[in-house]
């Protein structure tokens, strides 16, 4: 499973907080002058790929840019908030609803969500994940929310 992380404030929090559950796949959309140490990271094994150039495009132009690679569940992160969270239990809720999507909610924001590979079929003619692709998503009943 795949952990993408949107923006790199706060990436190493959240890329240990994933490494503590046993993950080591990652995708970094780098969007400022800080860098994490990915030599470190590669040391021990966690493959991190860091993307560039990213500063004005949606979640969903970044997952479409990398669609080709998403063939299984994948987090999107949006904030540190989700190392507030055991991710055993969100994968064991998500896997348990047969829902294509888990919105990890946190102080009634969304701090990440948990998606199966279907969840971009939606995004036809989309523009955003958030505003489009998870409101359709929502009227198939496809959603679960986790708190």
């Amino acid at each position: 499973m795949k952990i993408i992380i949107l923006e790199n404030r706060e990436a190493e929090k959240i890329i240990n907080h994933f490494i503590s559950y046993g993950f080591s796949e990652f995708i970094l959309f780098e969007s400022s002058n800080k860098k994490i140490n990915k030599e470190y990271y590669r040391l021990n094994d966690i493959n991190i790929t860091a993307l560039n150039g990213f500063p004005y495009e949606t979640t969903l132009d970044k997952l479409l840019k990398i669609k080709g690679s998403l063939n299984e569940s994948f987090f999107v992160v949006y904030s540190k908030s989700i190392a507030d969270f055991d991710i055993e239990k969100i994968i064991i809720r998500h896997k348990s609803s047969q829902k294509i999507a888990t919105l990890v909610e946190y102080n009634k924001a969304l701090c990440a969500a948990l998606l199966e590979s279907e969840a971009l079929d939606y995004s036809q003619g989309a523009k955003s994940l958030e505003k489009e692709v998870i409101l359709r998503m929502g009227e198939d009943q496809e959603i679960v929310v986790y708190k």
